[in-house]
């Protein structure tokens, strides 16, 4: 009974508790322990139900670099294929456009990974259309990229937006 009481202390319930300064001085509980939480019967902290986790801050960071992105692509990556294509390589190079073949090799294994693991067992058939997929990359990701920038724009200067 006694090896039973020194494993598990009591639960750590303020910062002024003589079982926490206790712990504290003999360093089974770091300070932070109190502001993440009071302890479970080990002493361990219980995580905030309010506190973010790993994923969602990885989650709103992408959320708030999407805006960022397709601004990017609209004043910069498409003047800069135009400029590109007349021989102007000011903010597109050459090497930039190496991952144009990149996109396309990712879109297309996509493709085979969909066809398989979707359409099949629906008893559903996928067209061969290499056209089409080069035209779903490189018009698609144009249109919603300006269109997004548009909405955003229409979201800070207050304006209403029309969906017909």
């Amino acid at each position: 009974m006694g090896d039973a009481a020194e494993r598990d202390p009591p639960v750590l319930r303020t910062p002024d508790s003589s079982v926490y300064r206790r712990a504290r001085e003999d360093h089974r509980v770091r300070p932070t322990a109190f502001a993440l939480g009071a302890g479970d019967d080990r002493g361990a902290p219980h995580r905030s139900p309010v506190a973010p986790t790993r994923l969602a801050r990885v989650l709103t960071t992408i959320d708030l670099a999407v805006p960022l992105l397709d601004a990017a692509y609209v004043f910069l990556w498409i003047p800069g294929i135009v400029l590109a294509c007349f021989g102007f390589f000011w903010i597109v190079g050459p090497m930039t456009l190496a991952v144009v073949p990149l996109t396309l090799a990712v879109y297309t294994i996509l493709f085979h990974y969909q066809r398989r693991r979707v359409f099949e067992p629906l008893g559903r058939e996928v067209r061969h259309n290499l056209v089409g997929l080069f035209l779903f990359v490189v018009i698609y990701q144009l249109f919603m990229s300006i269109f997004s920038v548009v909405g955003y724009a229409q979201e800070l200067t207050w304006r209403t937006r029309r969906w017909k």
